[in-house]
């Protein structure tokens, strides 16, 4: 093995077994357990070679080929040390719990992501538009069908490209720097479409200038109780996630985990929110085909490989938790694990 094939090997074993904490995590919040994360803080390999050359003597009566025949053997063996940094403590708690900045949405909708996709998992709140709001628990159904068509006409003009992004930055002044912060998100769309009569009856608030219909969004809603944008915190959009992780049945009747009801008192089917989002789907038996995969309580929950839809999500997410974390990975102790 080369030296470049065995980091390719690495790479391919870390990168899956970080999809593998991330499912595993929201498999544990849809069960009300707590999640937990370890990074990869450095890896180290040794290397070690034996050579051996030994004489073998045939057995007369026995053999007919030469005499004396000289035999070598060559070996060698990796051992790989990985250094994990638990993540947690106070710092960590709070760079999950901080709301995505409005100017890393707009940069993942301009680098190509859908921005039904982004808005639908980063977004909590879009003036009076819900976005499912909830927390670990959900008792009813949330408000979803608005905020979700609004996210169907942003996606109609991105296609067309004609919907324009921008973010509004204010300066923060601290004790050792002057940093931008964004306050504010800025949509515009043509107003000669027929699709713009039903945004502006979504988003009534914008104003038509220069033939187009813009809008400005401030973070939250701002003390003249204009119209407002929430963004969520990476614990909240896992939470949300964690909604469309199917349970077998048998954990259902173990009231191991919460349902949600109509008021009629039947089960809500988190689909109906979900779908075209995320969908977790779960085996008794290891599923031959999956994108990720993890065994929990007796049972394998996986992405399906098909499902194009749920693995864009769960990397977008990773790529959100990364922006996230890596402020605070620095701090965190070191667990050494020799392996092999």
């Amino acid at each position: 093995m080369t030296g470049s094939a065995g980091r390719n090997s690495y790479n391919v074993l870390i990168q899956e077994t970080n999809n593998e904490q991330m499912l595993l995590n929201l498999v544990r919040l849809r069960y009300g357990d707590f999640p937990f994360f370890l990074d990869v803080a450095n890896i180290t390999s040794q290397f070690s070679e034996t050579t051996k050359a030994s004489a073998f003597f045939p057995i007369p009566g026995f053999s007919i080929d030469n005499p004396t025949t000289l035999g070598g053997e060559i070996s060698w063996s990796s051992v790989p040390t990985i250094q994990y940094a638990p993540l947690e403590g106070a710092d960590f708690i709070r760079h999950m719990m901080k709301p995505i900045d409005l100017m890393n949405i707009v940069q993942l909708i301009y680098s190509g992501w859908d921005v039904d996709r982004v808005f639908r998992l980063t977004i909590q709140n879009i003036d009076e538009l819900s976005n499912a709001r909830n927390g670990p628990f959900a008792d009813i159904p949330p408000k979803y069908r608005r905020f979700g068509r609004l996210c169907e006409l942003l996606k109609y003009f991105q296609d067309i490209d004609e919907l324009t992004l921008g973010v509004e930055t204010k300066k923060k002044i601290t004790a050792d720097t002057d940093t931008l912060v964004a306050n504010a998100l800025e949509i515009s769309v043509p107003i000669d479409n027929p699709n713009t009569d039903e945004l502006t009856y979504l988003l009534p608030y914008g104003k038509k200038e220069k033939g187009r219909y813009r809008i400005r969004l401030d973070i939250e809603i701002n003390q003249f109780n204009e119209i407002g944008i929430l963004p969520r915190s990476v614990l909240t959009m896992m939470y949300h996630l964690a909604f469309g992780v199917e349970i077998p049945q048998e954990h259902y009747s173990k009231g191991w985990v919460n349902l949600t009801y109509r008021l009629d008192g039947k089960p809500f089917d988190w689909q109906e929110v979900l779908h075209g989002l995320m969908q977790v789907k779960v085996s008794k038996t290891k599923p031959k085909e999956s994108f990720v995969k993890v065994h929990y309580k007796g049972y394998w929950f996986y992405i399906d490989l098909g499902d194009m839809q749920s693995k864009r999500t769960f990397v977008l997410l990773l790529q959100l938790y990364n922006l996230q974390a890596t402020d605070a990975k620095s701090s965190a102790p070191l667990l050494t694990i020799p392996l092999g």
